[in-house]
């Protein structure tokens, strides 16, 4: 690479950085401009500029960012207007005032815009609400549990071999039912799927009695 190649790529990747510094301190920066313009106000014995400071960041904060611009220009305009009546008109003063007004509309508004985002963040690592089960759902384990019971303490009889089929397709149909729950965070009401049973688009399984397990 050329030493003329290599300088221009130097200085991109410099304009690089000082553009992506500048975009994430931004906010740093105007709180310290808004900040050192009080304490001039404060100095200046000017204590109307700190109050319509905090009187445009609250508004942006509660009622947005043009309606905290909108009072700082009311604000503004009544500094300009005293002024003008004591005589001692000050445009240089007055334009620093306006930047301090638009700088703390810009800060109210992202301090409640970084709000609204990071509770976002918070709904999308959680997106399902607390569910209570529907009776339907309780009644299914229930029933299964029974068939557990079958299948730790198996009947003695003839029908041992039957009662330990019928515990097992309990359970399969328990772990079917709560694979849907997973899926669909609740269950329709009542229904349930059997062992085998497909259910195309649109069409709802079938629903069978429930076998009392005892």
């Amino acid at each position: 690479m050329k030493p003329v190649e290599r300088w221009r790529q130097r200085l991109a990747d410099a304009d690089h950085h000082a553009v992506e510094f500048a975009r994430t301190h931004a906010n740093l920066f105007t709180a310290i401009v808004v900040a050192v313009l009080c304490l001039w106000a404060v100095t200046a014995g000017n204590a109307l500029f700190v109050i319509g400071v905090m009187t445009v960041g609250a508004v942006s904060y509660f009622a947005g960012l043009l309606t905290g611009l909108g009072a700082g220009c009311v604000l503004a305009a009544i500094q300009l207007y005293l002024g003008w009546r004591a005589g001692g008109l000050d445009i240089s003063a007055w334009l620093l005032q306006g930047v301090g007004f638009a700088g703390t509309a810009w800060l109210g508004y992202f301090h409640k815009a970084q709000k609204e985002w990071a509770e976002a963040r918070m709904r999308q690592r959680d997106p399902h609400a607390p569910q209570v089960l529907p009776w339907a759902v309780v009644n299914e384990v229930r029933t299964s549990l029974a068939a557990i019971r079958f299948l730790l303490f198996p009947l003695h009889s003839e029908s041992e071999r039957q009662e330990l089929q019928r515990a097992t397709d309990e359970l399969t149909r328990l772990e079917q039912l709560f694979s849907e729950l997973e899926r669909n965070g609740q269950l329709p009401e009542g229904t349930h799927q059997r062992p085998g049973e497909r259910t195309s688009p649109g069409q709802r399984p079938p629903s069978h009695g429930r076998r009392s397990g005892t």
